[in-house]
């Protein structure tokens, strides 16, 4: 079973089965539909199957016996992920990414030698979002807002001991910011 990963754990992802199923999707209002895969698992149709393919910019009758059933089972498997992922709530989509920039800027400050710069960028990404978004991410939004002080406050400590180390401040480092950088670049 998929899972995504929140700040509270793991979560299942995969889709209930509804009770009835629609006899077939109705085209949108512009003549077309995105074709979805059956939630019940059973394969898309061939019709659904090219149509899909078509949309990404793939010629099925194009292609190799071997390549048409490769590109056929990377275009289901698209169609299944982003139905398993409009059944997700997008505040756990948000905090899962979130919770990507911490991983970033943690990653680029364990670096021998650190990349101050890069982890300066993903640790104001990370506090930029927070900021606007506010409370609208719910529980996760207090997580991810401890997990930012404590990446700062690595970054600080990091940036500290690698000055003390070489004798000067490190190059390129800038400490990431309590405002948004100055559009001048200072």
């Amino acid at each position: 079973m998929p899972t995504l990963w929140t700040p509270d754990g793991e979560r299942n992802v995969e889709r209930e089965t509804p009770a009835a199923e629609p006899a077939a999707t109705p085209p949108s209002a512009a003549g077309h539909s995105a074709p979805q895969p059956d939630p019940g698992g059973s394969p898309m149709s061939s019709a659904d199957l090219k149509a899909q393919a078509e949309q990404m910019g793939i010629d099925l009758d194009s292609l190799s016996p071997e390549e048409r059933a490769q590109a056929e089972a990377a275009v289901a498997e698209m169609a299944e992920t982003r139905a398993r992922l409009a059944e997700t709530p997008a505040a756990e989509v948000i905090a899962n990414h979130l919770m990507g920039f911490y991983e970033l800027g943690a990653i680029h400050l364990s670096r021998q030698p650190p990349a101050f710069e890069d982890a300066a960028l993903a640790i104001d990404a990370l506090r930029a979002v927070l900021e606007r978004l506010g409370d609208r991410l719910g529980e996760a939004g207090s997580v991810l807002n401890q997990a930012q002080s404590q990446i700062q406050m690595a970054f600080v400590q990091v940036k500290d001991q690698h000055s003390a180390g070489a004798g000067s401040p490190a190059e390129g480092a800038e400490t990431p910011t309590e405002e948004p950088p100055a559009a001048d670049g200072a």
